[in-house]
């Protein structure tokens, strides 16, 4: 077999590879399986029998000048992972190995064109955005940060590792949501300041690495899991009092303003308040749905209702943990739930 045949087999074999390649990194591994293992071991025996040929596919400088990458340890991954031997695809998950495969195939593309002397010009360039369309990460979108999306640990696995540890449960509460609703001046006044809460309200959550679980009909639920936030180097206490303080910074201004454009003010004060509990809460991806179960999920809720519009109540847990910090300090407060028991919260203050 010629040279040039040898690169042109190469460069059909890595086109077939990419193909199936493609369906299979988007849908984090749900569609061919098989065909992209297959053309993975067939691509691989083809790159080795030009590497015999030509070492200079093998030398990461000569190929781009730029990336640097080791077409060997690339070549041996897609034979394993083709073979059956290792059953990550090829690295220990897709994004790695996007962001692996991509670098070598662009540059070895580039140098069989050149080399075959190929009069066809394609279009070629490397486009990493195709994380933020995997199957997994657009399913997330909606409950994971962004900035960990489309990294190196999978959502199903930073929910895994945040079940292993604590978690703040953040519980909001709008007081007096139905005057609002009942008051409000038309349909389109409402919907507008409700938008503007829940923009802001998931805008504040995503920024400090917060977990989103849902609006419930008069507030929402938010978890701040120690494990998440340590990815990026940052303490989960710090990331949830962040939140908070901008949060009800924020609440503060929008409804006062809300209140002045319903027809009749309650008699209770109009806003949001705030509870929030520690401990273990597991999280969970049941049928594409986020599920959370856990202890602090009920306190969390009871101490929102417990406090009044503006006001952070929070746990013992909590207590112990925030109570130095700089920037707040914390009242204690003797609460009693609905059915008559007491306990003592604490109202997070901030300077």
């Amino acid at each position: 077999m010629s040279d040039k045949q040898l690169y042109l087999d190469t460069l059909i074999h890595l086109q077939a590879f990419e193909t199936y390649w493609a369906y299979y990194s988007v849908s984090d591994g749900k569609l061919y399986l098989e065909a992209s293992r297959k053309s993975s071991k067939t691509l691989s025996d083809s790159l080795k029998a030009l590497a015999e040929r030509d070492s200079r596919i093998l030398d990461s400088e000569v190929l781009s000048g730029e990336e640097d990458f080791d077409a060997q340890d690339l070549i041996n991954r897609l034979e394993s992972w083709g073979s059956g031997s290792a059953t990550s695809a090829p690295f220990d998950n897709i994004t790695l190995s996007i962001r692996n495969l991509s670098s070598y195939f662009m540059a070895l593309k580039k140098f069989i064109i050149k080399e075959t002397g190929s009069a066809a010009k394609p279009f070629l360039q490397i486009n990493r955005e195709e994380l933020l369309f995997r199957e997994g990460v657009i399913r997330w979108q909606a409950h994971m940060p962004t900035m960990l999306l489309g990294g190196e640990q999978s959502p199903e696995e930073l929910l895994e590792k945040a079940s292993a540890g604590p978690s703040i449960v953040v519980v909001g509460n709008i007081k007096s949501l139905h005057d609002l609703m009942t008051y409000a001046i038309d349909g389109n006044s409402f919907s507008s300041f409700m938008v503007r809460f829940i923009e802001r309200t998931r805008m504040f959550i995503d920024e400090y690495l917060g977990v989103f679980d849902k609006f419930t009909e008069d507030g929402f639920i938010a978890y701040f899991c120690k494990a998440i936030c340590e990815t990026s180097n940052l303490d989960f206490v710090d990331c949830f009092l962040n939140f908070v303080k901008n949060e009800l910074e924020f609440a503060e201004e929008l409804f006062q303003e809300w209140g002045s454009t319903i027809r009749k003010l309650p008699s209770h004060p109009i806003g949001l308040s705030l509870g929030a509990d520690m401990g273990s809460v597991l999280l969970q991806d049941l049928a594409s749905q986020l599920l959370a179960v856990g202890e602090p999920l009920v306190w969390s809720r009871r101490l929102s209702e417990i406090g009044d519009a503006g006001e952070l109540l929070i746990n013992n847990l909590i207590y112990s943990e925030a109570q130095d910090r700089s920037g707040i300090r914390i009242e204690k407060r003797v609460c009693s739930t609905f059915a008559g028991e007491e306990f003592i919260a604490g109202k997070v203050i901030f300077s």
